[in-house]
């Protein structure tokens, strides 16, 4: 992705966006054990955008939600749960998130930690 890409994706993450690492139970047989699953999420009304999404990141995935009480409009999710495609997605935007910033931020300090077991 070049610049421009990233500036705009950091736009869009900034206003209808959401990133984090959210925790998750991985074994049935130890379901005390905690992990922690990176995410980074748009809901947006607009298909042209979810599908330029799509174009963009092919390894995020598409959920319909269920119009609300506010909004009787169709609304998608798009979500990116791959550890090392947030990373380089945060780390292309990162120059151009503001409201954003300090979690990306935070973030990617946990994904330094993380160690892939082979």
């Amino acid at each position: 992705m070049d610049e421009k890409v990233f500036a705009y994706l950091a736009g869009i993450v900034d206003g209808e966006g959401s990133l984090g690492m959210r925790p998750t139970c991985m074994n049935a047989r130890a379901p005390r054990t905690v992990h922690y699953q990176p995410y980074l999420s748009i809901v947006n009304t607009d298909q042209a955008l979810i599908h330029w999404l799509q174009a963009m990141i092919p390894e995020g995935k598409v959920y319909p939600r269920k119009p609300n009480k506010w909004s009787k409009k169709q609304a998608y999710m798009f979500g990116v749960y791959s550890r090392e495609s947030i990373r380089r997605l945060l780390v292309g935007m990162l120059p151009y998130l503001i409201i954003k910033c300090a979690k990306a931020q935070e973030v990617l300090r946990a994904l330094e930690g993380f160690t892939p077991i082979l």
